[in-house]
């Protein structure tokens, strides 16, 4: 499990930079209650004994949290720690550090162009080229191709919650 914050851990020195201790004190109330949820959850035991509806409801609540978690870290909680932590910074409180990293992802502007360019220059773009299996298949059957040699098919099942 990992360490958590406590209401001492979570920002103390920040009250006196904001000016706004009623905001870090809820803050630091969110972060007591987000913590208190994650062990009891870490420590929940016996679900086989557990309703059906009652776990429905229970996963569609962790859902909820999760999304709307993921939606607020990702938007307000990052642009607020974006003015703050430049790339390549790290934060460390005593009990969590944060590392800002920036990554790099290349990718073709144009496929269609970039192949015929390649082939053009007499470079095999084979190595290049990702197959989309889907597309794959649709391709080998219209050629009368018999798809089971070449395309494959995994299936997984998961739930979706619906209000």
């Amino acid at each position: 499990m990992s360490q958590k914050l406590s209401a001492n851990d979570a920002g103390q020195s920040e009250t006196t930079n904001t000016g706004n201790a009623n905001l870090n004190a809820l803050v630091q109330g969110l972060t007591n209650t987000l913590n208190e949820l994650d062990e009891e959850l870490d420590s929940l035991e016996g679900l086989d004994e557990v309703g059906t509806d009652e776990l429905v409801h229970l996963f569609s609540a962790l859902n909820d949290i999760a999304n709307t978690a993921e939606d607020f870290r990702k938007g307000d909680v990052s642009d607020a720690l974006d003015e703050r932590i430049d790339v390549g910074e790290s934060h460390d409180t005593g009990m969590v550090k944060l590392n800002r990293i920036e990554s790099h992802r290349k990718f073709v502007f144009d496929d269609g162009k970039a192949l015929k360019t390649l082939t053009t220059a007499g470079v095999d773009p084979t190595p290049a080229v990702s197959m989309n299996a889907t597309k794959t298949a649709e391709l080998l059957e219209e050629a009368g191709i018999e798809v089971d040699g070449f395309v494959g098919e995994s299936t997984f099942d998961y739930f979706r919650a619906y209000k």
